[in-house]
């Protein structure tokens, strides 16, 4: 009897843990690594680690030269690659949003792998690897715009600060974004660590 409990708990435990992974928001780095001819490097070794968290990440090239890291909680990541004849690549500050989908194109110099070459700008954040139109609120913007008070005396409403975004009309109670269809509005919450 104590047997069938502690299956049902275990079950149960798995299952939430699953469920709150599928709902976190997660979202990849993923591109192409290459020589400096532009010829990829197949099976060349490509690291995300979280600057926050210390944890790292590791995937292998295929032999088009291609990598996905996914998935990744959100945060601000150092990328390395490395493959034999070529110099190690140190990408800092690349930055992961829920749900989105970073494209990193690395190209490797020849070279000792012992020799490291380290990018510290942030590269761009256009996103060619997803058609999707999006914008992250991070929270130091967040908590510097002033309190909404509703008449109930409840908290600032996080939907309200959609009108602080890029391409966002107010023709509605809700917005307009893009010229698109009113109420057409997804938020996805993720806490920044």
């Amino acid at each position: 009897m104590y047997t069938r409990h502690w299956r049902a708990l275990l079950v149960a435990i798995m299952a939430g843990s699953a469920l709150t992974a599928q709902i976190g928001g997660s979202g990849s780095i993923q591109g192409t690594v290459s020589d400096p001819t532009g010829a990829v490097i197949p099976g060349a070794t490509v690291t995300a680690a979280n600057v926050a968290t210390g944890v790292r990440t590791t995937r292998q090239t295929t032999g088009a030269g291609v990598y996905s890291i996914a998935p990744l909680p959100p945060g601000d990541y150092t990328v390395s690659a490395s493959a034999d004849g070529f110099q190690t690549l140190v990408q800092e500050r690349v930055i992961v949003d829920a749900l989105g989908i970073v494209g990193l194109n690395l190209t490797l110099k020849v070279g000792a792998t012992t020799e490291q070459v380290t990018v510290s700008d942030t590269p761009p954040q256009l996103s060619t690897a997803d058609a999707r139109m999006g914008n992250t609120m991070r929270n130091e913007m967040y908590t510097a715009l002033p309190l909404s008070m509703s008449s109930a005396g409840l908290p600032r409403n996080p939907l309200a600060f959609i009108y602080s975004q890029p391409g966002v009309t107010s023709t509605s109670r809700w917005g307009n974004f893009l010229g698109g269809q009113d109420f057409s509005s997804d938020v996805t919450w993720k806490a920044w660590p």
